[in-house]
C-alpha cells in the first residue's frame, strides 16, 4: 500500500474567510504541523496571512479535532495578548479552530527560518543563542511560518 502524500491545497474557506474580491491562497511555506498561504481579507488591497493546520490521519479524528483546535486558538490569544501589551506580531483577523485556520496580518520581510540559517552559516553561529530567552511563536518549535521584519536592525552587521 503506498503511503498517501500529504495534503498541501487551500482548504475550503469558510465564509468568514472569504469575500468575493479576495484572492485566491497562494502557498508560501510549509512546516510539520502547518501550512501558511498569501492571500487577501475583505478588500484586494489588505494582504494577509492564512494559516491551515491540516487534520492529521494517522491520529485518532477526535483528539486531532481537539489538538487543532486547541493550538490554533491558543496561537490567536498569544498574538491577542502580545499585540495588547506592545508588541510588535500580526493583527488576528479571523479565526475557525473547526477548519483549523488563523487569518492575521501580512508582514513584509524574509521568513525566520531562511534568515537564520544565512546568519548561522555565516560565520555568526558560534555566538549561540542571544541575550534573551523568551520567544513569541506559533506553538510549534520551528520558524517556517515566522516573518522577519527588519524594525531595529538585529539581524544586519
Amino acid at each position: 500500500m503506498e503511503p498517501s502524500k500529504p495534503e498541501t491545497l487551500p482548504p475550503t474557506l469558510p465564509h468568514l474567510f472569504t469575500y468575493p474580491s479576495s484572492t485566491p491562497p497562494s502557498l508560501i511555506t510549509q512546516g510539520a504541523e502547518a501550512l501558511l498561504y498569501k492571500t487577501t481579507y475583505l478588500i484586494p488591497t489588505l494582504t494577509c496571512a492564512l494559516k491551515w493546520r491540516p487534520s492529521k490521519p494517522y491520529r485518532h479524528p477526535i483528539l486531532d479535532q481537539r489538538l487543532t483546535k486547541a493550538r490554533i486558538l491558543a496561537e490567536a490569544r498569544v498574538l491577542v495578548k502580545c499585540r495588547r501589551e506592545g508588541v510588535v506580531v500580526p493583527a488576528v483577523y479571523a479565526v475557525d479552530e473547526g477548519k483549523g485556520c488563523l487569518m492575521v496580518e501580512w508582514i513584509e520581510g524574509e521568513v525566520v527560518r531562511v534568515r537564520l540559517n544565512e546568519w548561522l552559516w555565516g560565520g555568526r553561529g558560534r555566538k549561540g543563542r542571544g541575550k534573551h530567552g523568551e520567544e513569541v511563536g506559533s506553538g510549534g518549535g520551528g520558524s517556517g511560518g515566522w516573518r522577519l521584519e527588519d524594525a531595529w536592525g538585529w539581524m544586519h552587521g
